[in-house]
C-alpha cells in the first residue's frame, strides 16, 4: 500500500499501482467528484458500488455526518483490505458499513477476472482487458441488503451496472429522491453479455431521466440522441470485434474500440458517466456548479 494526499487534504491509502492516479493528482474524476460533494448533505444515505479503495466512500463519509451513512461494496480482496483500512474509524462510529461482495441480480458465487495492470478494472466476466488470475467472490442482490431509502448512488463496475441495478429494483422504488451516478461503457456492457440499449430503456421505465456532461454541465439534452447512438453499436458483430482484440495491450484495445464506434456512427465517448434521476431532481443536477 501507498498513501495519497487528496485535494481535500485527507490522506488515503491506495494500491501499489495507484490505479486511480491519486498520488499524482489528488483527485479522481474531477467533475463527478465535485458533483457528489455538491449533492451529498448531512443525514444522507450514500451507496458506493465498486468502492475500490474507498475514494468516494471517504469523501462521502465526511459529508453525511453523524446522522447519515455510507454503504460500500467491493468484491476484490486487495481493494477491500485497503477500503477497510481507510474507513475503520468511521466503521466504528457506524457512519460507514462495508461489504466484501459483488452486486448482481442473482445471489451466489462468481469468478472475478483480475486486471494485471489496474485494480479498478477487475470484472465479473471474461474480458480482453483482464489477463490476470481469477478469484472466487460472493455475489448478492442489493435488495437483500435492505438499504432503502437511498439518496445517492455511485456505481462503477466495468459494464456490470445493468445487473447490479436490476438487483436493486425494489430499493430504487423505495427511494423516491435517489440520484445515481453511473459509469456507462456500452462496449463493456456488451462484453458482459448485456444490451446497453435495453438497460437504458429499463432505467427510463423505472422513472429515471438521463443526464450527461456537456461543456462542463450536466444536461438532459446531451442525451437526446443517446439511445439512437447505442442502437448503432448493437448492430456490430461484437463477437468478431472481441476476437480481434485478444492479445492486444489495453491502450491499443481502447484505440480500436474508439475507432470501431466512430465507424459505426457512435458519436459519444466510449466511456462516460451518466446521472439517472427522477424528474423532480433534473433541475438540481443541471444547476450543479462544477
Amino acid at each position: 500500500m501507498k498513501q495519497a494526499k487528496l485535494f481535500t487534504q485527507q490522506s488515503l491509502l491506495v494500491d501499489d499501482a495507484d490505479s486511480l492516479g491519486l498520488i499524482a493528482n489528488g483527485i479522481f474524476e474531477p467533475d463527478e467528484t465535485r458533483s457528489i460533494l455538491n449533492l451529498i448533505k448531512p443525514g444522507d444515505r450514500f451507496l458506493d458500488i465498486g468502492a475500490n479503495v474507498g475514494y468516494y466512500t471517504v469523501l462521502a463519509a465526511e459529508c453525511v455526518g453523524s446522522t447519515g451513512q455510507v454503504i460500500s461494496v467491493e468484491p476484490d480482496n486487495t481493494n477491500f483490505e485497503i477500503l477497510d483500512a481507510n474507513t475503520r474509524i468511521w466503521q466504528q462510529q457506524g457512519r460507514v458499513k462495508i461489504y466484501r461482495h459483488a452486486l448482481s441480480d442473482q445471489a451466489g458465487e462468481s469468478q472475478l477476472f483480475l486486471s494485471s495492470h489496474n485494480n479498478g478494472m477487475h470484472r465479473l466476466y471474461s474480458s480482453v482487458v483482464c489477463t490476470g488470475e481469477t478469484i472466487q467472490v460472493s455475489v448478492v442482490r442489493g435488495d437483500d441488503l435492505q438499504l432503502a431509502p437511498l439518496d445517492l448512488v455511485k456505481i462503477d463496475i466495468e459494464g456490470f451496472e445493468p445487473r447490479a441495478l436490476r438487483g436493486l429494483q425494489e430499493t430504487l422504488k423505495a427511494s423516491p429522491r435517489i440520484k445515481i451516478l453511473s459509469e456507462f461503457s456500452p462496449f463493456s456492457i456488451l462484453e458482459a453479455g448485456e444490451s446497453p440499449l435495453n438497460w437504458l430503456q429499463w432505467m427510463i421505465a423505472q422513472g429515471f431521466e438521463i443526464l450527461a456532461l456537456q461543456q462542463g454541465r450536466w444536461s438532459r439534452s446531451a442525451c437526446a440522441s443517446l439511445l439512437d447512438s447505442v442502437a448503432k453499436i448493437e448492430q456490430l458483430d461484437f463477437s468478431a470485434l472481441v476476437q480481434s482484440l485478444r492479445g492486444l495491450d489495453n491502450q491499443t484495445i481502447l484505440e480500436q474500440v474508439i475507432q470501431t464506434g466512430i465507424n459505426a456512427g457512435y458519436n459519444r465517448p466510449v466511456l462516460e458517466n451518466l446521472f439517472f434521476v427522477r424528474q423532480a431532481d433534473v433541475a438540481t443536477i443541471e444547476s450543479l456548479n462544477l
